[in-house]
C-alpha cells in the first residue's frame, strides 16, 4: 500500500509520455481509444449504428488505428461476438482489447490532457438555446433514415439453433409465433454496481423508466387468447410475474437461459411489446414490429429527424408515461412539459427536484396499446386516418414550441386509444 501511490503517479507519467509520442507521430498514424459500453445491451447495440453511419474523416481512416475497449461485465457475449465482426467489416485497423489499468490511464489522461484535440462541444450540450427555447441537437440523419424493416442488421433463423439447445428444440419454435415482452426495473444496474468499475456508479436515474411487470398480465392473456406463445425477456429482473399459463414463458427467470436465446427471441419473435431499453433494441434491428410503452414525455426527440443523436424512425405506436406535477397536482401537458424545459431530460432525479412524478401505464393502457399490434398483426395495416387530427395536433404543439425543423406531419404515432382517452396533454 505504501508504494502504491508512487507507482500509479509513475505510470500516469508514462501514459502522458505515450501519448505525446502518440501526438508526435499522429501524422503518420492515429491511435483512436474508445470505452464501448457493452456492459449494457442498448449501449452495444447503438455501436452499429455508430460504425456503419459515423461520417469518419476518410482522409485519415487508412492510417487511424481504433483500439475498442470491453467494458465487463459483457451483457451477452454471443450478440459481442456478432457487433465485434460487424465492425471489423467496417474499420479496417479495429483492435479489441478488454478493459484494464493500462487503458483506464490512457483514458483519464486524454480527458485531461487533449493534446491538441479539441473536445467535442455538442457532447454534452443543453437541448435549449440562449432563450430557453429547445434547440436542434446533433444528428446523423443517414442513422434515422436507415429502414431496419427492409434491411435489418440482425437476422437469426431457425438453422442457427443448435441441436444440443434443449431450451428452443422443446419449445419447437419452428412452427409458432411469438411475443416477446419486458419491463424495465432497477434490478440489473443494481447488481452492475458489484463489479469493480461500477461500485461508485449511482444508476437512480435511470429509475424513472421502471414499471410494474404485472400490468402486462392483462395484455399477456390477450396475446395468448390470439394463439401467441408469450416470453416475457429480462435479465437480472426483480420479480416473476404473477401469472402461470402453458404458452407463457417468463424467460428471465427460466435456468436453460442463455446469451444467443435471448438474442434469437428477441430477433425472431412476432413484435416486442415493452419498455425502451436495451432488450426492445434486438427486434428493432431485427425489423420486427416494436410497439414501446411507458415511454418517457422528455424523450420525444428521439422519435424524429435532428432531435437526438440518438434518433431512429419509431415505425409503430407507442404510450407514454404521465407526468404528475406535485406543486399543481395535475398531470403535465405536452406544452407544461415543454415550457418547464424538461424535453430532453434523462434523468429521473432531475424530474423529481422539479417535483415531476412519472405515473407508469396502467394496465388497461397496455391493454389497449397490445389490441392495436394485434390488429396490426393481423391486417398489416395500422389505422392513421381515424384520429390523423388529434395526432397532428400533437406533434404540432410539439413543433410550435420547439425550433426543430419539421420534416413529417407525425413522426411518431400514439396508440389511438391511449391519446382520445388522454386528451388533457393536448391542452
Amino acid at each position: 500500500m505504501f508504494f502504491t501511490k508512487p507507482i500509479n503517479f509513475i505510470f500516469k507519467i508514462l501514459i502522458l509520455f505515450l501519448r505525446i509520442v502518440a501526438f508526435l507521430i499522429s501524422k503518420i498514424i492515429i491511435f483512436k481509444f474508445v470505452l464501448r459500453q457493452t456492459s449494457r445491451i442498448g449501449g452495444l447495440v447503438r455501436e452499429i449504428d455508430t460504425f456503419t453511419f459515423n461520417q469518419f474523416d476518410t482522409t485519415n481512416m487508412n492510417k487511424t488505428i481504433f483500439i475498442l475497449v470491453r467494458e465487463h461485465p459483457i451483457c451477452n457475449l454471443f450478440l459481442n461476438e456478432v457487433v465485434e465482426k460487424k465492425i471489423k467489416k467496417l474499420i479496417k485497423h479495429c483492435y479489441f482489447f478488454d478493459r484494464n489499468k493500462f487503458i483506464d490511464y490512457w483514458l483519464s489522461s486524454e480527458a485531461r490532457f487533449p493534446l491538441g484535440r479539441p473536445k467535442d462541444k455538442n457532447k454534452h450540450m443543453s437541448p435549449h438555446d440562449n432563450e430557453g427555447n429547445v434547440a436542434p441537437r446533433f444528428h446523423n440523419e443517414y442513422s434515422y433514415n436507415y429502414d431496419y424493416i427492409k434491411y435489418p442488421f440482425l437476422n437469426f433463423n431457425h438453422k442457427e439453433i443448435s441441436k444440443e439447445n434443449n431450451f428452443l428444440n422443446n419449445l419447437n419454435l419452428e412452427k409458432k409465433n411469438w411475443i416477446c415482452t419486458h419491463n424495465r426495473d432497477s434490478n440489473y444496474l443494481d447488481n452492475l454496481k458489484n463489479h469493480d468499475h461500477f461500485k461508485n456508479m449511482d444508476f437512480k436515474y435511470h429509475n424513472y423508466r421502471d414499471s410494474d411487470v404485472n400490468n402486462l398480465i392483462k395484455s399477456t392473456k390477450l396475446l395468448l387468447e390470439n394463439n401467441f406463445y408469450v416470453f416475457r425477456m429480462g435479465r437480472i429482473q426483480s420479480s416473476k410475474m404473477d401469472f402461470k399459463h402453458p404458452n407463457f414463458i417468463d424467460y428471465a427467470f427460466e435456468k436453460d437461459r442463455s446469451d444467443f436465446n435471448d438474442i434469437y427471441l428477441l430477433s425472431n419473435c412476432a413484435a416486442y411489446l415493452g419498455s425502451d431499453s436495451g432488450p426492445g433494441d434486438i427486434p428493432f434491428l431485427s425489423g420486427k414490429p416494436r410497439f414501446l410503452m411507458n415511454y418517457s414525455l422528455t424523450m420525444l426527440g428521439i422519435f424524429h429527424l435532428g432531435g437526438n443523436e440518438m434518433s431512429r424512425r419509431n415505425h409503430y405506436p407507442f404510450i407514454f408515461k404521465h407526468l404528475y406535477d406535485e406543486k399543481t397536482q395535475k398531470k403535465l401537458t405536452l406544452k407544461q412539459v415543454i415550457n418547464k424545459r424538461l424535453l430532453g431530460q434523462g434523468n429521473g432525479e432531475e424530474l423529481r427536484r422539479e417535483g415531476v412524478l412519472p405515473i407508469e401505464n396502467s394496465d388497461e393502457e397496455i391493454f389497449d396499446l397490445t389490441l392495436e399490434m394485434v390488429n396490426y398483426l393481423e391486417t398489416k395495416k395500422i389505422n392513421s386516418q381515424d384520429d390523423y387530427e388529434i395526432q397532428k395536433k400533437f406533434w404540432d404543439i410539439y413543433y410550435e414550441n420547439t425550433t426543430y425543423k419539421r420534416f413529417e406531419d407525425i413522426p411518431a404515432r400514439i396508440c389511438s386509444k391511449f391519446l382520445s382517452k388522454n386528451m388533457y396533454i393536448l391542452e
